[in-house]
């Protein structure tokens, strides 16, 4: 087997999603969806895998989807256009863990910033 040997950044984008019928039964249950390894995290990349998702679930009302993410501009951008129609919705854990990170990056403490 050929060995794959990557220098350079790399980002990862993770996709989960919920089964609404299997919500009756437990709340929260989530699966892991598709992921995505690219090098840039640019609309354009994000474009190509969104695009691909979308291609999948071209017989589903996109009014339906509800998609959480954190507040990145590109990744907002390229769901917007790939899912029109689509509820997006901030996720506060991502949101706070990047307040968090831009908090410790100015020199502020965490705990006393939140």
């Amino acid at each position: 087997m050929p060995e794959l040997v990557v220098s350079g950044s790399m980002y990862v984008t993770v996709s989960t999603y919920q089964n609404l019928e299997l919500n009756r039964y437990a709340t929260g249950t989530a699966f892991f969806g598709p992921m995505f390894i690219h090098r840039k995290s640019d609309a354009n990349t994000y474009i190509k895998f969104f695009l691909c998702l979308a291609s999948k679930l071209q017989d589903m009302d996109f009014h339906q989807l509800q998609l959480r993410l954190d507040d990145e501009y590109a990744m907002r951008k390229s769901l917007k256009f790939c899912f029109s129609g689509t509820s997006l919705l901030a996720c506060s854990h991502h949101l706070k863990t990047n307040a968090q990170h831009c908090a410790v990056e100015a020199g502020v403490t965490p705990a006393l910033a939140f």
